[in-house]
């Protein structure tokens, strides 16, 4: 059975567009956005323009390794059978780590890069978009029972 056909005979049609993932993923966006202009200045009074340079370079390396994480995501909730979603979501967490080490390592040698800045604006921004993922959650409404309430048609 694919993971459509069961999400069509568990789902009702009223719960099947609650996705919590669009809101976090929104989340995540505007957070990381909203921290870019402000990692940048903060850079900037600390080290300089290598400071600006290395902290926007760290905060827009750590939101593109998360918006390919939440693409991956996306694609397990739709492609895979429902009981390997935790699963592929460990795989996809696995994967955004394992991307970042490298990515991090490579700008932290660029000389016009301040190594600091790189590195804290990274962490500040995986903080930042995960907080910001959780504040998406948090608002997306998903109901957590899917219960049928006396008199409610289904």
């Amino acid at each position: 059975m694919t993971a459509k056909r069961v999400r069509a005979a568990t789902s009702s049609p009223a719960s099947a567009d609650r996705s919590a993932v669009p809101m976090m993923f929104r989340g995540g966006v505007l957070a990381a956005a909203a921290l870019l202009p402000v990692a940048a200045v903060v850079g900037y009074l600390a080290r300089g323009v290598e400071g600006l340079l290395g902290a926007s370079a760290g905060v827009a390396v750590s939101a593109l390794i998360f918006l390919m994480g939440y693409v991956g995501i996306r694609w397990v909730l739709e492609s895979l059978h429902p009981n390997s979603s935790m699963a592929g979501a460990l795989g996809i967490y696995c994967l955004q780590v394992s991307l970042m080490f490298p990515a991090l390592l490579f700008l932290t040698n660029v000389p016009a890069l301040d190594s600091r800045s790189v590195a804290l604006g990274a962490l500040v921004a995986a903080l930042v978009w995960l907080g910001g993922q959780l504040w998406g959650f948090m608002r997306s409404r998903t109901p957590m029972f899917d219960v049928a309430l006396p008199g409610a048609s289904r």
